[in-house]
């Protein structure tokens, strides 16, 4: 066995791709959570306004010129239309390295305040 040709960055490919997974499958909730919150005119709360614009920042993170970036709204409005874009970006690619591993765990846990409906007042 050679040590140089072991590919030692399996454990990290490998939690990638769980996490991405987990992550949709949770966002496709979120989804609906927020389509719902905007339908009601439901408000955001101090926590969710943070969340929005974290959402933000992550949107443009992963954004590339080939998914232009489209925001319309506010509030909740704009929280509908965040969600569903960082959702489909994913749904078609995987995010790598230390940082795409970063931004899933981040997303898990802001996904889940998001549908446990800890975002509004």
């Amino acid at each position: 066995m050679n040590p140089t040709k072991i590919n030692t960055a399996i454990f990290l490919e490998e939690a990638l791709t769980a996490h991405h997974k987990f992550v949709l499958s949770m966002m496709a909730d979120a989804v609906q959570e927020s389509r719902v919150a905007a339908d009601d005119s439901f408000s955001l709360n101090e926590k969710g306004t943070a969340g929005l614009l974290r959402l933000m920042e992550i949107l443009c993170a992963i954004h590339t010129p080939a998914h232009p970036i489209v925001l319309e709204g506010k509030g909740t409005q704009l929280l509908a239309d965040v969600v569903p874009q960082i959702y489909a970006y994913l749904t078609m690619h995987l995010l790598k390295g230390a940082e795409g591993l970063a931004i899933y765990v981040e997303l898990q846990h802001m996904m889940a305040q998001l549908v446990q409906d800890a975002w509004y007042e």
